[in-house]
């Protein structure tokens, strides 16, 4: 499924929901004549298409992100392997190639004095 699908089924799964809690609201005054209880009843319909909204978007979503997320993983190792096993590379430490360690060896020493 592409992020097109996905970004489409996603506004109408919201469009859905939100036409569920109208009606829903609707049918709730419409119902009961006591204030507290319409009161009660809108709290748990909002509740309740929250929570069905939202395991509706993670059941479009979250597969969506681990398979990006798994292949940015892969992409980054790869990379980390290609520079670190490639050929014939110079191992020069932090120091010998210009770059300062200090803040790493600096909050080690603190650490150590007290």
């Amino acid at each position: 499924m592409t992020v097109k699908k996905r970004i489409l089924i996603s506004i109408g799964w919201f469009v859905l929901i939100i036409a569920l809690g109208i009606g829903g609201v609707f049918w709730i005054q419409s119902d009961t004549v006591i204030n507290a209880e319409r009161t009660q009843r809108a709290g748990n319909l909002g509740t309740g298409l929250g929570c069905l909204g939202g395991v509706g978007f993670a059941f479009l979503w979250l597969p969506f992100a681990y398979r990006v997320g798994k292949q940015k993983r892969e992409a980054r190792e790869r990379a980390a392997n290609a520079d670190s096993g490639g050929g014939r590379k110079s191992r020069r430490s932090a120091s010998s190639s210009g770059k300062s360690r200090k803040g790493k060896s600096r909050s080690r020493s603190r650490r150590r004095k007290k």
